[in-house]
């Protein structure tokens, strides 16, 4: 869950409340670049009329003091991607991000592999997404298309994807994150009293529930 400033009357803000609104879980997803203006010249070349890059900063606290992480967000324009805020992400101090302290976590986890949007029309989504990230997908005979990135992949589904939850169409559905020891994150599971589908060999599924939403897929 994310909560919006009361006072946040934008256009993204009130299309993420929206999104909000319709379902408890997953709203935003963010793509990793290196400039943003790029970003937002090849998202205008290929008709998503993206608001000029928004520069943004916060203080966070480093082990030699405070620090002011920077970074910059491009956005299509609002309407323009269905399933959430679907967004470029821009960081211009990510030392101060993936400080050694909280890249360490009891679950194994290594990193954000993946996150998987399930849509209404897939053809059509793929022919977005494919403009929006500037890549071919891999289209798989389950009526699934991966996206792969250079550190990740974006996997669009069809209405007939197996999923958790009874969320309206089009939705973020789930993230996977990468584990060092799927049987070390299994007995934390299992020690926390976490309920996990572990019936798919090489994956442990978490629910997010009727509080939290979407769902966790742990893998190696």
């Amino acid at each position: 869950m994310l909560g919006v400033e009361k006072g946040a009357e934008t256009p993204n803000a009130q299309a993420l409340r929206q999104g909000m609104a319709r379902y408890v879980g997953l709203h935003i997803v963010c793509f990793g670049e290196h400039d943003p203006e790029r970003v937002v010249n090849r998202l205008r070349q290929n008709g998503f009329d993206p608001p000029p890059a928004v520069a943004l900063s916060r203080k966070i606290g480093t082990p030699d003091g405070e620090g002011l992480a920077r970074f910059s967000v491009v956005r299509a324009a609002p309407g323009g991607m269905a399933e959430g805020r679907i967004q470029y992400c821009i960081h211009h101090t990510p030392e101060l991000l993936w400080q050694d302290r909280w890249v360490d976590h009891p679950n194994g986890a290594q990193a954000l592999a993946s996150v998987i949007i399930v849509v209404g029309d897939l053809d059509e989504a793929v022919q977005r997404y494919e403009r929006f990230l500037g890549r071919k997908p891999e289209r798989r005979p389950d009526q699934t298309a991966v996206f792969r990135l250079d550190r990740g992949a974006a996997m669009l589904g069809g209405p007939n994807t197996p999923r958790a939850g009874n969320a309206p169409l089009p939705f973020v559905a789930a993230y996977g994150v990468r584990v060092r020891d799927l049987k070390e994150t299994e007995r934390l599971l299992d020690q926390r009293g976490v309920q996990a589908d572990k019936s798919v060999a090489g994956v442990i599924s978490v629910d997010g529930g009727p509080g939290l939403g979407g769902t966790i897929v742990f893998h190696r």
